[in-house]
């Protein structure tokens, strides 16, 4: 599977992720409408035979929260992950002012957030928004400035 595979099939997973959480919040929004019905109408909960219902309903609500902070939690990872930093390998850089040189033309891409080129390692590490380019669009134009640069 290739990398913008990955970022597509995480883009993905964070869609049904965030319409999961948006099907829960409603049903926990309705449940909160419940508890404030409850609250206003205290002495009759107080005097209410539906008590083991009511307590059964709060339990339920409180379960629901946790699922949905964990759901969040999750995806928050996602999100954080459509965001990945690749690391590519480019070959040719000689000097400092080459790695300046990828580093402000590649920084200029749409979607590119950040690009450090380690001289020593042969390295450019990108981290960018696979919505905006992909890994082959910077291969590119690196590939234009006259190196030669792959995925590690």
């Amino acid at each position: 599977m290739s990398d913008t595979d990955t970022a597509s099939n995480a883009k993905q997973n964070v869609q049904q992720t965030v319409a999961k959480i948006q099907d829960n919040l409603s049903g926990i929004l309705s449940i909160s409408d419940m508890w404030v019905q409850m609250a206003v109408n205290k002495i009759q909960y107080e005097n209410s035979e539906r008590r083991e219902e009511i307590a059964e309903t709060i339990q339920t609500s409180g379960r629901q929260f946790e699922q949905l902070a964990i759901e969040v939690e999750c995806a928050g990872q996602l999100f954080k992950e459509l965001n990945l930093e690749f690391i590519f390998q480019v070959n040719g850089i000689t000097s400092q002012s080459s790695g300046k040189i990828i580093e402000r033309n590649v920084g200029k891409m749409n979607g590119v957030k950040l690009v450090k080129v380690l001289l020593n390692e042969n390295e450019a590490h990108v981290e960018f928004d696979h919505d905006k380019t992909t890994e082959q669009a910077i291969i590119d134009v690196i590939g234009h400035l006259g190196f030669q640069a792959q995925v590690k």
